[in-house]
């Protein structure tokens, strides 16, 4: 699935299938790309009501975290060019250190800030990290943490889709975190261990 997230093409509906039944597998398969979670034994009417709600999925508030950010670059160049002119290269190593772990810890946080539905606390982190990602030209989770920072503005008003989609997407961010990680690392730590922070 992670590797079909990386094609540059119209990415497909996907539904994980599992025996295991726990919320934390349902979150297993959310972060490593899959748009949807159904458990088996498979009914036929369930198998059925969740190809017809992707079928449906043509408004943007029906469409996975996968189908809506997919044409936007997951990097800028122009901006990751214009930090190699401002910094030496230790001084943007230690900002690459700070965001990688800032953002690595942000990920439970968010979580943590979804289960305690505290929505005030969760946009202004999802704020905090949308200029942070811009800042490194981070272009594609930037926008993801912009559409949940405008997604929790509505979930204050306890609209219970809007509930259900936050919580679906805090549970897709791992995905896009670690592949922003692995990206920006392979451009500016290249001696760095390339395989400690995928997922």
């Amino acid at each position: 699935t992670q590797k079909i997230r990386l094609l540059d093409c119209k990415q497909p509906i996907i539904i994980a299938m599992t025996a295991n039944t726990g919320r934390e597998y349902q979150e297993e398969a959310y972060q490593n790309g899959m748009d949807d979670f159904i458990s088996k034994p498979v009914i036929p009417e369930t198998l059925s009501l969740a190809i017809d709600k992707w079928k449906k999925a043509d408004s943007i508030e029906d469409k996975s975290m996968n189908q809506l950010f997919q044409l936007i670059p997951w990097m800028d160049d122009h901006r990751l060019q214009q930090l190699g002119v401002d910094y030496d290269a230790a001084l943007l190593k230690d900002i690459f250190h700070r965001f990688r772990q800032d953002l690595t810890d942000s990920l439970q946080q968010l979580m943590n800030l979804t289960e305690q539905g505290a929505w005030l606390e969760y946009r202004q982190l999802s704020h905090k990290l949308k200029g942070a990602c811009l800042n490194l030209g981070a272009s594609r989770l930037s926008k993801v943490f912009a559409y949940l920072d405008e997604l929790v503005e509505c979930e204050e008003s306890q609209e219970q889709a809007n509930i259900r989609k936050l919580d679906e997407f805090t549970m897709q961010l791992r995905f896009p975190v670690y592949e922003t990680i692995r990206r920006l690392q392979s451009k500016f730590l290249r001696e760095l261990d390339n395989d400690k922070y995928l997922v």
